[in-house]
Order: structure tokens, then C-alpha cells, then sequence
């Protein structure tokens, strides 16, 4: 199943997250990467997408519908246990 929607009624992502908090139209995920994939050129600031291809998270790119998906933008990353990097991603809800 793609992680988007050609039609704008009916989008729905499809990516596995951790919501941690929400305020007002502000939603905070965390995604940890020794859970699930991050492509490792992901910085903070990038705007992020999951790939349905690779089942990883990679920088959304506006060169195809499917690639301009976004599921937010990468606020801060921590280092959890020595190795272990904590995504934290904002998402704007706002419509």
C-alpha cells in the first residue's frame, strides 16, 4: 500500500510512528532508529517521507507525487544509548 494518495479527500499516511505529544495543530512523533530504518542522510530540518519501497524513512524530494509526500520535518535528533538515534519529528496539522 503507498504511503500516499492521489486524491487530496482521502489522504492517509501510512508509516510507522510513536506520537509522543500534541498541542493545538503542533504533533510531535518520535521515530527511533534502531526500530525502524532512517536513511542516514537525514538531517534535522530535512522534510521526511516513509518509503514504501525501501520500508525506511527518507528526505521527501519534489520530483514525483509519491516523493513530495511529507510526513513532517525533523525538529531535533538525540543519541539514546551510544548508538541508537531518536527522530523528532514535527507534523503540522493544520488544514
Amino acid at each position: 500500500m503507498p504511503s500516499y494518495s492521489s486524491n487530496p479527500l482521502t489522504r492517509i499516511i501510512n508509516a510507522p510512528v510513536l506520537v509522543v505529544s500534541g498541542v493545538g495543530t503542533r504533533l510531535m512523533v518520535n521515530i527511533r532508529s534502531d526500530v525502524h530504518t532512517v536513511d542516514a542522510s537525514v538531517a534535522v530540518g530535512d522534510v521526511i517521507r516513509w518509503d514504501t519501497t525501501t520500508s525506511s524513512y527518507v528526505r521527501s524530494q519534489a520530483d514525483t507525487p509519491k516523493n513530495a509526500e511529507v510526513l513532517g520535518v525533523v525538529e531535533s535528533i538525540d543519541t539514546f544509548g551510544g548508538s541508537t538515534n531518536i527522530y523528532n519529528v514535527v507534523i503540522d496539522r493544520k488544514s
